[in-house]
Order: structure tokens, then sequence, then C-alpha cells
């Protein structure tokens, strides 16, 4: 899908919407899951974190214009606390489990897709869903992922399988290792 399908579209889309704009969309959407990272925080026992998500979206939702801007990082050096359920579960000592490479959605193990699970329920735009249509979360969910492939994980995936001399393996190690990675810190 990402060869024929998604790599053509974000050529054309990085061409007509420039990288600021690309970035600001980023900026929104990253501002909106505040909820996810601010209880994974409080989840984790991680309390300054969750004062920092706080800070993040007062200040991105004001001086950042509704978030489309980042002053908290470039201004107070307030940096995202990349927290999610998968990694809370990891925190309390579930297993990873299974690796699973789901169509559409990526890498992910057993506790990673239940931990989707936990943050779509805390995502604001699953309750916009709700009183709106459920197709808002799921185009909103899809513009995201097209634009982030437009701005970075296109050229991240690239590189990672054109190297590889098995790239489902390749991509296999990776998701592990930053998932770790991400549980220890």
């Amino acid at each position: 899908m990402y060869y024929y399908a998604f790599k053509p579209l974000t050529k054309g889309y990085k061409a007509v919407v420039p990288e600021k704009a690309r970035l600001g969309v980023r900026n929104f959407f990253t501002n909106i899951g505040m909820p996810v990272r601010f209880f994974n925080c409080i989840f984790q026992g991680k309390f300054k974190g969750a004062g920092t998500e706080v800070l993040r979206l007062v200040i991105n939702t004001t001086v950042g214009v509704g978030g489309f801007g980042d002053p908290a990082k470039k201004y107070f050096k307030l940096d995202i606390q990349d927290e999610d359920f998968g990694q809370t579960l990891g925190k309390y000592g579930m297993g990873s489990g299974s690796f699973i490479e789901w169509p559409f959605f990526g890498p992910s193990s057993m506790r990673g897709t239940i931990g989707l699970v936990g943050d779509v329920a805390l995502n604001p735009l699953t309750i916009v869903s709700f009183v709106v249509t459920p197709f808002v979360t799921t185009g909103a969910g899809i513009y995201n992922e097209f634009n982030e492939i437009s701005i970075d994980k296109g050229e991240a995936y690239e590189s990672l399988v054109e190297k590889a001399i098995d790239p489902y393996i390749a991509v296999q190690d990776a998701y592990i290792q930053n998932r770790t990675k991400k549980i220890r810190e």
C-alpha cells in the first residue's frame, strides 16, 4: 500500500501543501492528543510529565493559535511526553506478546493493540465521533497519518526497509526495540 498508494499521494500533497502548513497540522493533532499522554503519565506515576502536558496544552492552544504552533517547545523547552496505554501496560509488567503487522495501522504487538483501544477511548476525537459521526475520527486519523507520511514517516520507513534483507523482520526488530526503550524511560 505504501509504495503504490500512499507514496504517490503524499508526493502530490507535499508539492501542493507547504511544509510549514503540514507541520502546523502535526502540531494541531499533537495538541488534540494531549489527554492520551496526560492520563498515561498519571497512570505511570509520571506526575511532572502530566503537568508538562497540561502546560503544553494551555500554551499551544492560546499562544500557538489553536495548537497549530508549538511555542511550548520553542520558547519554554516543554517537550511532548510520548506516553501511551501500551507503555502503561508494559510498566505494569504485561508482556508484549506476539508481533502483529496490522494493515493500515502498521507494526504492533498484542500489548500495543490492547493499548491502542485504551488510547482511542481517551482521544477527544472519539468523543466527537459519538456526537457527530464516526467518520470524523476515521477521517481525521487517516488525514493525520497521511500528513505524517508526507513529513518524515515515509522517509524513515523507506530507509529502514531498503537496506534490510528481510523488511518484515527489520520493521519487527525496530518496533520491538523502540517500544522496549520507551517503556524503560
